[in-house]
């Protein structure tokens, strides 16, 4: 489908833009979500590890949408590492800033079943109905209109916002909890929908501080990263995973060959047992048994890790190595704790890795695509095809 849509600047929809044939920029606002719960990565289902009781600063990426007949405003997180869109509704009852979606109240509402739920290893989760409406991206007019979207109508949460899924379908809620019917979730509805070519997009966090970031469905912006994308294979049936070779801290190299998922829903790195301690004492942190993580003693000293992949090498600066730790009732526990931490069962490239590679995500042809990223305000888009 050539797309011949032109908007001018006083046209283009807040957090949106659309641009040529075939892709769809969705800007996000970078937003802290204050010290969190420093929990394993991903959906209850998939972890049996417990949080750890330690706390720090953590963001989120805010997304504008807008859903059902009156256009409700709603504000969502971008989530790698889930494949389902949910909102809440209005009967939940919550206080939210992020918005609400009354349903009763929509024209073009309809109920699918009421079997949705979610949950989080956080203790976090999320009750409803599955349910189609139609779901528009970007705040204001002119942004991609997809009609008779599936989601999930949550009436009863512990959380503040939704969550705006982009995973493969078959990572979807249902499909997971009880083996439901996979449906068509939204990057793979804007491809059935002519928007883009390929269920494929690009993920852009900017560095520490910035306050915006962008997803690129159907297209990548070569303005934003040094060097070639170098592609990888996914690694998981239903996760965006691809296999790590090495980490290299200083002139050490540990070895690996582990999968990854790269999902943004999640603040840190998660590595297995032996990798972490081996990262850790080449980097010099100690394990501090009395929070459960490794720690530097010396904040002035700590080095800059690389993930290495095959043909690829990323580098996370040490301002991403280390953090400070906190407990729950906010005292400091750590000046400079360091951000990876132990998952032998999921192990996870996070945030702190992902605000320093671009990533181009193939849903289709099941492939995962990496660069160091740049800081740019200039684009050159092309579309994925």
């Amino acid at each position: 489908m050539s797309l011949a849509w032109v908007a001018s600047a006083a046209t283009i929809p807040s957090g949106f833009q659309k641009r040529g044939d075939g892709y769809i920029k969705l800007g996000f606002d970078i937003q802290s979500a204050g010290h969190k719960n420093i929990s394993p990565p991903g959906l209850s289902k998939r972890s049996g590890t417990d949080n750890l009781p330690l706390f720090q600063d953590s963001y989120f990426y805010k997304a504008d949408i807008q859903v059902g007949s009156r256009n409700d405003a709603i504000s969502v997180e971008i989530d790698t590492g889930s494949s389902d869109l949910w909102i809440i509704d209005t009967s939940a009852g919550v206080s939210t800033s992020a918005g609400t979606y009354d349903s009763s109240k929509s024209s073009t509402y309809q109920y699918v079943n009421n079997q949705f739920e979610i949950g989080y290893v956080d203790g976090s989760s999320a009750t409803g109905n599955l349910v189609k409406d139609t779901v528009t991206l970007g705040s204001g007019s002119g942004g991609p209109v997809l009609k008779n979207q599936e989601f999930g109508d949550v009436t009863s949460t512990s959380l503040g916002q939704g969550i705006f899924g982009i995973g493969f379908p078959s990572l979807e809620a249902g499909h997971q909890n009880s083996n439901a019917a996979i449906y068509t979730n939204i990057p793979a509805n804007l491809k059935a929908q002519g928007y883009i070519q390929k269920n494929a997009y690009s993920l852009y966090l900017d560095g520490v501080g910035d306050s915006s970031g962008t997803v690129l469905f159907g297209g990548i912006d070569h303005d934003k990263y040094s060097g070639d994308l170098v592609t990888l294979p996914v690694t998981n049936s239903d996760r965006l995973n691809v296999d790590v070779d090495s980490f290299g801290v200083g002139n050490s190299n540990i070895s690996d060959g582990t999968s990854y998922t790269l999902d943004s829903g999640s603040t840190n790195t998660w590595l297995p047992a032996s990798a972490l301690k081996s990262l850790a004492d080449a980097a010099g942190a100690i394990y501090d048994s009395n929070i459960g993580a490794y720690v530097f003693s010396d904040c002035n000293s700590i080095p800059e890790v690389s993930v290495n992949f095959n043909g690829i090498s990323i580098t996370i600066p040490s301002t991403d190595v280390s953090k400070t730790l906190y407990s729950n009732n906010g005292n400091v526990l750590a000046q400079c704790g360091l951000l990876f931490f132990e998952n032998n069962n999921y192990p996870t490239l996070g945030d702190n890795f992902l605000r320093h590679a671009y990533v181009v995500y193939d849903l289709d042809d099941r492939e995962i695509s990496l660069a160091q990223v740049v800081s740019s305000a200039s684009e050159n888009i092309t579309p994925i095809s």
